[in-house]
């Protein structure tokens, strides 16, 4: 099997809600350990994890997200110190680790999904299901730019007709009000010529048809049927089984359902590791055949 990112959007766009869904509505310890744990994997093994910013960004937020919440929530029975008149507990703590390692592997996966998920995946998804909507998110992502450059065009007209000149407030906003006014006429004026040259090829009038670069294969449906089956089992094992439970104390659960919910969690969120290093493996070895 290939890797995520030579499947169909919409088997990676599958894979990725189930991973992060189960991760966030499941409130459990285990779940969002495992969920960290092949989060950053997977994010060091596609190949994303080569900058810092972003790792010292989510390290120092689980700490501060583990530091927080003991100091406002004050529930459990094991209390660890009294700062003031505010015990410390055990359960808090624990919770806080809980609700920070699910933030930050939520943090990892997005991260993961919008580079592999790119914008033109994106429309393509979109177009099956809504072909409206598509064109509207299409004409949104090429707007966006477009305005940027025309404010730019028009802000550089009127500093040279004698804008800014004065360095203070009430300028500026004067000035930052007429360019914001010469761009959003514009803005408006090209949306009606957009909209009537569309009009006049006969948009709309006629059943439309429409063109993706991406097929789904053999590959993706084999994805599809083994997330769903690993979400399936996972699901039964949450509703069926105990529940994580942090306070009054914590109790962690047990069974052939805690088990089951555990193994297919692990399986669906090692998925994405194992098709990237097989896909590695398997290119290594075709070029070393050439």
């Amino acid at each position: 099997m290939r890797s995520l990112d030579g499947h169909s959007p919409l088997s990676a766009f599958i894979y990725f809600m189930s991973v992060i869904g189960l991760c966030m509505f499941c409130r459990d310890l285990i779940i969002s350990s495992i969920s960290l744990l092949f989060s950053v994997l997977y994010y060091f093994v596609y190949g994303a994890g080569r900058g810092v910013g972003f790792h010292i960004f989510a390290a120092v937020f689980f700490a501060l997200m583990v530091a927080i919440n003991p100091f406002f929530y004050h529930g459990g029975s094991t209390v660890l110190f009294v700062l003031g008149d505010n015990p410390v507990t055990l359960e808090a703590v624990i919770y806080g680790v809980s609700a920070s390692e699910m933030a930050v592997s939520v943090l990892y996966w997005f991260r993961a999904f919008t580079r592999i998920m790119t914008e033109d995946k994106l429309l393509s998804l979109a177009g099956r299901f809504s072909p409206k909507f598509s064109l509207m998110l299409s004409m949104v992502v090429r707007f966006v730019p477009l305005f940027a450059r025309r404010s730019k065009k028009v802000n550089d007209a009127q500093r040279v007709l004698g804008a800014y000149k004065e360095d203070n407030v009430v300028d500026a906003v004067r000035c930052g009000a007429r360019v914001f006014s010469g761009t959003a006429g514009w803005a408006l004026e090209n949306g009606i010529t957009t909209a009537d040259s569309m009009a006049a090829r006969g948009y709309g009038t006629g059943r439309r048809t429409s063109f993706s670069l991406y097929r789904s294969r053999a590959h993706d449906f084999v994805l599809i049927a083994l997330t769903l089956v690993l979400l399936a089992g996972a699901v039964v094992g949450a509703a069926a089984g105990e529940k994580f439970s942090f306070y009054p104390e914590i109790v962690v659960p047990g069974g052939a359902f805690a088990i089951l919910l555990y193994t297919f969690y692990t399986a669906l969120c090692a998925t994405s590791t194992i098709l990237e290093i097989s896909e590695r493996a398997r290119w290594k070895y075709l070029k070393s055949k050439i």
